[in-house]
Parts: structure tokens; C-alpha cells; sequence
């Protein structure tokens, strides 16, 4: 290993001579080792703790490319409730529910399917309407209010 900063002489003189040169050390590794670290880079450094460095960056960036593509996939995964709504299984447990209702409640039931929303108007025994209309993204309840 090289010697950067070799040790002071400090056999001769006196006591108080002797401190001022191990001060003066001291200050001189101090400001040294202050600056190596301030100007640490991959090219001064050890060629096997750069490699080691470059394949954990490797490693990070891998990691983070299989996160972003997780996300990616859990995005696509996500339902709506335009999905829940539009799909079959929800039409056909409406009209289940639909057939469970006594007939003196419900008078009729009329459905309208259009591209970007469907539509269900239900007529009670009092002449009430009561309509609900599915859009893309949004389950609304158009009922008046009384």
C-alpha cells in the first residue's frame, strides 16, 4: 500500500514542539481523508469493489424493472365497476332478482342497451318509475325524488 501521508518525525524537540507536530498530522490527515471521500468515484476505486458495485446497481435495476412490470400486470388485472356492472353474471342476477320481486310491486321492467350505457326502468303498482342507468364507469340511480 502506498504512503500517502507518511508519519511526522517527532522524536527531536520539545514536548510542546512535539504536540504542534502531531497537531499539524492530525490536521493534515484530517483534511486528507475529508478530501478522498468528497472525491470517491468508480474510477478510483478498487476494481473488484467497482464490479461488486455495478452488478448490485444491476441487481437494483432488475428489481425495479420486475416491479414496474408487476404493477403493469395488476393494472390490467383491475376490475371497474363498468366491468362488474356490463358483465353477464351481474345481467343475469339482475333478472334474477327481477323474477323474485311479486309482480304487485313491480308492473314491468324495460331494458334499454345502448353503446355506452344500459338502462333499466322499473314500473311499480303506484305508477312509480324507478330508473337505473349503467355507464362506463359510473352506477347511477336516477329515481326522483319525492
Amino acid at each position: 500500500m502506498q504512503d500517502i501521508l507518511p508519519f511526522p518525525n517527532i522524536t527531536a524537540g520539545t514536548p510542546q514542539e512535539q504536540a504542534s507536530q502531531i497537531n499539524n498530522y492530525l490536521i493534515q490527515l484530517k483534511e486528507s481523508i475529508e478530501f478522498a471521500l468528497v472525491n470517491i468515484s468508480t474510477e478510483n476505486l478498487a476494481p473488484d469493489l467497482a464490479a461488486q458495485m455495478e452488478s448490485q446497481i444491476a441487481a437494483i435495476k432488475s428489481v425495479e424493472i420486475e416491479q414496474q412490470e408487476q404493477k403493469q400486470q395488476v393494472a390490467k388485472k383491475v376490475l371497474t365497476v363498468s366491468d362488474v356492472v356490463n358483465s353477464e353474471m351481474f345481467k343475469a342476477a339482475l333478472k334474477a332478482v327481477e323474477e323474485k320481486i311479486p309482480t304487485e310491486y313491480i308492473v314491468s321492467v324495460e331494458e334499454t342497451v345502448e353503446e355506452t350505457k344500459d338502462t333499466y326502468s322499473f314500473t311499480d303498482a303506484g305508477g312509480k318509475v324507478t330508473t337505473i342507468t349503467i355507464t362506463k364507469d359510473v352506477v347511477e340511480d336516477t329515481t326522483p325524488e319525492e
